[in-house]
């Protein structure tokens, strides 16, 4: 019966880390990210997209660039479009995903209210990621490609827009309290562990 309970207690502490691990390997990007400067880094430049001393990737960034309208890609996810628009300032290398009609909307009006309704450069901040790290990469690429864009599936990047670090910061305490959990965890598993290799050397 002993021993019965000691493998519950193993099993029970094993998941629990099991669990931990893979929720806290989740998190770990989007915590990271919360932690950083509210004031985004400036982009300009195509060259600083594939800088290796200083990476992009999960930086905070903002860039005041032409979209190319012409070619916008959509894909779809639960209740939410997503608009893709490629920067030719950045050799197309650089998309923006917009979530929802909010900014499109928000930037045809500005063109309606402005005289000579000359397209404008559009405001674009949030985290920057590979375009490989998105789910909807393939299609993106392959949409884009028949209208005569060509994007380096490898090398482009893609903006979030609208996605500050502030967003991401209620799931920082979520984090702590993972790791406290698999610390607990770990430290129990541990001394069921030794405990019952000491119960084998006294028998």
């Amino acid at each position: 019966m002993i021993l019965q309970s000691r493998k519950w207690r193993l099993l029970i502490r094993t998941i629990t880390l099991i669990i931990t691990s893979i929720l806290m390997l989740a998190f770990a990007a989007p915590a990271s990210y919360a932690l950083q400067d509210d004031t985004p880094k400036l982009i300009d430049r195509a060259d600083q997209l594939y800088n290796k001393e200083l990476p992009l990737a999960g930086r905070y960034v903002y860039t005041s660039s032409m979209p190319d309208l012409l070619h916008v890609i959509t894909t779809h996810s639960i209740a939410t479009t997503y608009y893709w628009i490629p920067l030719p300032q950045y050799d197309n290398q650089l998309l923006v995903r917009a979530e929802g009609d909010s900014f499109l909307h928000a930037y045809y009006r500005a063109m309606d209210l402005n005289m000579d309704a000359r397209p404008r450069a559009g405001n674009f901040f949030g985290k920057i990621t590979t375009l490989t790290e998105q789910a909807d990469t393939d299609k993106v690429v392959k949409d884009l490609a028949n209208q005569g864009v060509q994007i380096n599936k490898e090398k482009a990047m893609v903006l979030l827009q609208g996605e500050e670090p502030g967003t991401y910061r209620p799931m920082v305490p979520v984090v702590g309290l993972l790791a406290t959990f698999w610390a607990v965890a770990l430290v129990g598993l541990l001394r069921i562990w030794r405990g019952g290799r000491n119960v084998k050397r006294n028998a």
